[in-house]
């Protein structure tokens, strides 16, 4: 590649992150005013659907004691906690010790996320099903919010809320702020694809709501843990496996804003420390088998949901673009100017503008945030090569 072909490359590679960077902004405030004007069914809804909380754990610590109490509130008629042989004591003993809360306990054979949750949904009734992870922390009135997509909607399939981060402290850590930064970012991502053609490319694995008749159904239980890549049983990537069934089946989604935790609200834990890498590359690799087994594998998403899909094999190509940015500096060394590095840094940045604005403390962390974007790219290389894993570890 000659200089002249990389410089337009590089050009190219600015001009479509500002342009796609003003369209999710400007999606990101249309979707959550048009959501706003859903909110007055909520109530409503919730005293004619049936809902049923389904946690996949192998966890019996101080996470759980605090999630149940919040989703007891949320008055649900079932909630099942799944486990595995192990780990049945230690849960039992924190279940125990949480007072007024009724809960069902299965142990599973096997230690496998996805085997753990069909068990789950063999034992409801309910008319919603929603899956939850097990330090999920629920406002009063989330699950009025996602029973309210249901009601009078008969091509939903699913709905589910964003997710907030919560910190012990008053303040994030700089790991804190790098998670945050990263959900935000994906969160953006959601309301624009969901405003242009209705598709997401992973419902979101934390809390999820799911027509109980989808789940339930003999093909998806058979299916669902079972499913393979590369010839081996796949444990990790059960959300993104459940976001391409129901494109597959041609059920729709819905997306419900947060709105602080005075309102509908749904908090979990970020990573304190380093140990976000090892998490952010288990996400980047089952990332990679979704968007193969989603763009490639099956047309369903560009079929239903096109711009998503795109946005998808863009994420593939998107991952290398470091490389052609960091060439271009580096031939250019001599002449490159500050104007440019900033201009760079801002086409990187530029979509994470709600962020900073709705937390404008964490603007200390900006010059590192702009460097750990770099480093999400590097990492989704490695996990590209490493994509034969299917274990979450």
């Amino acid at each position: 590649m000659t200089r002249e072909a990389l410089r337009h490359l590089y050009l190219f590679i600015l001009l479509y992150r500002f342009a796609l960077g003003c369209l999710e902004l400007l999606c990101y405030s249309t979707y959550r005013w048009l959501q706003d004007r859903r909110r007055n069914r909520a109530n409503a809804a919730r005293d004619q659907i049936s809902v049923a909380i389904v946690c996949a754990t192998v966890s019996g610590g101080i996470s759980l004691k605090n999630a149940l109490p919040t989703w007891q509130q949320c008055r649900p008629n079932e909630i099942w906690i799944v486990t595995d042989a192990n780990s049945h004591a230690a849960v039992s003993d924190a279940l125990a010790a949480v007072q007024n809360v009724k809960v069902s306990i299965i142990t599973c054979d096997r230690t496998n996320k996805r085997a753990q949750l069909c068990q789950g949904f063999k034992r409801t009734t309910s008319d919603v099903i929603v899956i939850c992870d097990d330090d999920t922390i629920w406002t009063p009135s989330v699950l009025c919010g996602l029973t309210a997509c249901f009601q009078d909607n008969k091509t939903l399939g699913a709905a589910f809320p964003e997710v907030k981060f919560r910190s012990a402290r008053n303040e994030f850590n700089l790991w804190e702020s790098l998670s945050a930064s990263r959900l935000a970012g994906d969160q953006i991502d959601i309301r624009t694809s969901m405003l242009i053609d209705g598709g997401v490319f992973c419902a979101s694995g934390t809390t999820a709501a799911y027509r109980g008749d989808i789940l339930r159904d003999p093909s998806f239980l058979q299916q669902f843990p079972s499913e393979k890549w590369l010839g081996r049983v796949l444990n990790a990537g059960d959300d993104q496996s459940l976001t391409l069934w129901l494109a597959e089946k041609d059920w729709n989604l819905c997306v419900v804003p947060d709105d602080g935790p005075s309102g509908f609200c749904v908090l979990t834990t970020p990573r304190t420390t380093w140990r976000h890498i090892p998490q952010l590359i288990r996400w980047s690799r089952s990332d990679w088998q979704a968007c193969i087994s989603a763009t490639v594998l099956s047309s369903a998403v560009w079929r239903k949901h096109p711009f998503t899909a795109w946005t998808r094999m863009t994420w593939c190509i998107g991952s290398f673009s470091f490389v052609v940015e960091l060439l271009y500096l580096y031939l250019n060394l001599r002449t490159v100017t500050i104007l440019e590095v900033v201009t760079l840094q801002a086409s990187r940045l530029i979509r994470l503008l709600p962020y900073f604005i709705t937390s404008p403390t964490r603007l200390k962390h900006l010059v590192t945030i702009a460097a750990y974007l770099y480093l999400c790219q590097i990492i989704r290389v490695y996990s590209l090569l490493t994509i034969g894993n299917t274990n979450w570890s």
